[in-house]
């Protein structure tokens, strides 16, 4: 699963980027129209921990969205959705996931080989979630699915 738009993309060219604000803001405030109201269900979490993995915009949310809504139009009901740990990813799928109804909805399974190391902009989150946190904040994950590789190995 590829993600929608991400925060971050949001501030590709201003002089305040997304990882500065996220080091140095202790606090999440929607700075725009675009950016999410908060950061829930994770807002518990340090801001400085989004700096790498940033969540998704309100476009990106919506896009994941009608994803979903085109999938279940065209008759597609995927058993399952895969995922890298990436919060915008594992966001993506959730939103996707949303427009199929129990019991054909599909399980998100999170795949840390899926996680793109090799572009030059992506760095190594400080702490990815756990499987187990989204499962927590009501993300219908499959917390019984064992990925095929670890962060250590894609590192």
């Amino acid at each position: 699963m590829r993600h929608g738009e991400r925060l971050d993309d949001l501030f590709r060219m201003e002089t305040k980027t997304w990882k500065m604000l996220c080091e140095k803001e202790r606090v999440y405030n929607q700075r725009d129209p675009k950016m999410p109201l908060t950061l829930a269900p994770f807002e518990h979490r340090p801001l400085v921990n989004f700096a790498d993995d940033p969540p998704l915009s309100e476009a990106g949310q919506k896009m994941a969205e009608m994803m979903g809504a085109c999938l279940l139009r065209e008759g597609c009901n995927p058993d399952f959705i895969y995922a890298s740990p990436a919060l915008r990813c594992v966001q993506t799928a959730e939103f996707l996931s949303r427009c199929f109804e129990s019991p054909s909805r599909p399980k998100i399974r999170v795949e840390t080989g899926l996680y793109g190391t090799s572009f030059s902009h992506i760095e190594e989150p400080r702490e990815w979630l756990r499987v187990k946190e989204f499962a927590n904040a009501g993300y219908f994950v499959d917390c019984e699915y064992e990925p095929m590789m670890t962060q250590r190995q894609i590192g």
